[in-house]
């Protein structure tokens, strides 16, 4: 999160984006560590799914070791899914009130390649699937949510009395 407001205040923003800027920066840190939970727990005997969330559901961290996750795990793993999702829907007022064009734009591709993340995180297993986006499913999501930042400007720049206007 210091790293969203540090980008914020460098490009002059107001602090009242710093709450949407705050999740969206844990959002992509969850999104992180799901995506590659069982190498993180292979390669460096790290766990960042959250115990209570695995007794809950009925999974263990042993359940990281395997081939392909249990159903309590997937079940597990998609719960941790719908609630970053939730974190994620916090962040979607920032790129409005970003007043730096660039920035929302990225903010705005950021969100969409996100929210591709965890769709693809809702379906796969991450113990046996890569859940990883490639490039053309990177540059399809990040056209995708720059073009809507860029169609947003534009209407915002157009006067309401302009939008309806009949000729």
């Amino acid at each position: 999160m210091p790293v969203g407001r540090f980008v914020l205040d460098v490009h002059g923003e107001a602090r009242d984006t710093w709450p949407a800027s705050d999740a969206l920066c844990a959002a992509l840190q969850i999104i992180n560590h799901l995506q590659d939970c069982a190498k993180d727990y292979q390669a460096l005997d790290r766990v960042y799914i959250p115990l209570d969330a695995l007794s809950a559901s009925g999974a263990s961290v042993e359940g990281l070791k395997e081939s392909q996750a249990s159903p309590a795990l997937r079940n597990c793993l998609r719960g941790l899914v719908v609630r970053t999702s939730a974190l994620l829907n916090e962040s979607h007022g920032l790129e409005a009130k970003v007043s730096d064009t660039r920035l929302a734009l990225e903010i705005s591709v950021i969100q969409s390649l996100a929210s591709q993340l965890l769709a693809m995180l809702m379906v796969r297993d991450p113990l046996i699937d890569r859940v990883h986006l490639t490039k053309p499913e990177a540059l399809a999501a990040a056209l995708s949510g720059g073009g809507r930042a860029i169609l947003r400007r534009l209407l915002r720049t157009v006067a309401p009395t302009e939008r309806y206007q009949t000729p």
